[in-house]
C-alpha cells in the first residue's frame, strides 16, 4: 500500500503543475487531479484502517515542486503514462491484497484506464 500511495502522490504533484499552467490543459487534467486525489485519500483510509501507525496513512495534500516539460502535449503524455504505469501497479497488486482492498484496488486501477482513455 505504501507505494501505491507514494505513486499516487507523485502524480499528484504531476498533475498539480500542470494544472497550474492555466488554460485548456487546466480544464482536461482537473478532474483526472480530482480523481488522483480521492484515489490517495482512500488509499490512506484504508491504510489508516489497518496499520494506523504507518506514516504513509498520515498526510494531507501532497505539496512541493516536481519538473513538468513545457510542452502541452509533452505533459499529456506524461500524464497519461503516469496513468498508464500506476494503472500496471495497481492491477498487479490485486492478487496480493484482501478481497476488501482488492475491490479499491481494482476501482482505481479501472479510473486510471479511463483517465488513459481521455488522454489518447
Amino acid at each position: 500500500m505504501e507505494n501505491l500511495i507514494a505513486t499516487t502522490q507523485l502524480h499528484l504533484l504531476r498533475l498539480n503543475a500542470a494544472v497550474a499552467k492555466g488554460g485548456q490543459l487546466a480544464a482536461t487534467l482537473t478532474p483526472l487531479r480530482e480523481d488522483r486525489a480521492a484515489h490517495l485519500e482512500a488509499l490512506r483510509e484504508e491504510l489508516a484502517r489497518t496499520d494506523p501507525k504507518s506514516p504513509a496513512a498520515k498526510g494531507t495534500t501532497p505539496t512541493g515542486t516536481v519538473a513538468i516539460p513545457e510542452d502541452d502535449d509533452a505533459i499529456i503524455t506524461m500524464v497519461r503514462d503516469d496513468a498508464g504505469n500506476a494503472q500496471v501497479q495497481f492491477t498487479d497488486a490485486l492478487g496480493t491484497v484482501s478481497r476488501y482492498r482488492a475491490e479499491l484496488l481494482a476501482s482505481i486501477a479501472a479510473s486510471l484506464a479511463t483517465h488513459r482513455t481521455v488522454l489518447a
